[in-house]
């Protein structure tokens, strides 16, 4: 069993597939993410990679401490875990 999880957002560019940075969610309610990304299992811990699309946005600021400057244009974003 996993004590810990971390939990954060990626951000790759799509031109070049390489990582441009990590976000730290610094808050994670396992419930509410279940519905904005669309789980639909209950018993799932979310440890898979999730994409994140524009219409996320605004559900993930009130779990990120700092400003992203999204651009759905040029990157992509997902959910991330791993165990700590």
């Amino acid at each position: 069993m996993v004590n810990s999880v971390r939990r954060y957002i990626t951000e790759f560019s799509m031109k070049s597939d390489e990582l441009i940075a990590e976000y730290e969610l610094f808050l994670f309610d396992l419930k509410k993410f279940q519905v904005e990304f669309g789980e639909e299992s209950i018993d799932n811990p979310m440890i898979d990679c999730y994409r994140i699309n524009e219409l996320n946005v605004n559900f993930l600021t009130e779990f990120i401490n700092e400003k992203l400057d999204w651009d759905f244009v040029a990157n992509e974003y997902f959910i991330n875990a791993t165990a700590q």
